[in-house]
């Protein structure tokens, strides 16, 4: 199976179980009329599994091939980032690390806010970018301890432009990378509400 292939299948899957088409509040306090469900889609293992192989296309791709570490704010990371560590070709610099920076530090053993091991160069991924203050919150917490950052990568870009957005992208943007944007289901969706009209 080409990588197309794979990006053609999930895309149908993410069609039939990953959108909501219902009145959400997103976590930017926005409402929408259709929701992203990308986490319901990585609890199949056939999604996930194709979710992390197209994602480790673009990992050993020039401009991501140096990362060794990948990881983002809990909860969106965490599925991808372990699938990505376990199925990402062995290489001479070893194996991929993963970690998991926390909303709020723990308040008893180590009290850490990031679990897991940071190695530079360092990949956030996430499912879903609506304002992008996830990716930031995280980006935030890894520079905290002393580390950069070298890219983004997610799933699906709600495409939704907004002044803090563009803000962020200017720290993160450059080397930002989603599997899917919204433009891609933006006619799926159209028509999806029309029925529900």
């Amino acid at each position: 199976m080409t990588a197309d292939d794979e990006r053609h299948e999930l895309m149908e899957i993410i069609k039939k179980e990953g959108i909501v088409t219902r009145e959400v509040l997103l976590s930017s306090g926005k409402k929408t009329s259709y929701y992203y469900d990308i986490k319901r889609v990585a609890g199949d293992p056939k999604a996930l599994m194709l979710m992390s192989k197209l994602m480790i296309d673009e990992i050993i791709m020039p401009n991501f091939q140096d990362v060794r570490s990948v990881g983002g704010l809990e909860l969106g990371s965490i599925s991808l980032s372990t699938a990505i560590i376990m199925t990402h070709p062995h290489r001479k610099r070893g194996f991929l690390s993963s970690f998991i920076v926390r909303k709020n530090p723990k308040e008893h053993g180590l009290e850490k806010k990031i679990e897991g091991k940071l190695q530079e160069p360092i990949l956030i991924v996430d499912d879903v970018i609506t304002s992008g203050r996830s990716i930031q919150d995280a980006i935030e917490a890894i520079r905290k301890e002393n580390f950069n950052v070298e890219g983004v990568i997610c799933v699906l870009d709600r495409e939704e432009e907004s002044e803090q957005r563009n803000e962020f992208r200017k720290v993160w943007g450059r080397k930002f990378f989603s599997l899917f944007r919204h433009s891609d289901f933006k006619d799926y969706i159209h028509e999806k509400l029309k029925q529900v009209d």
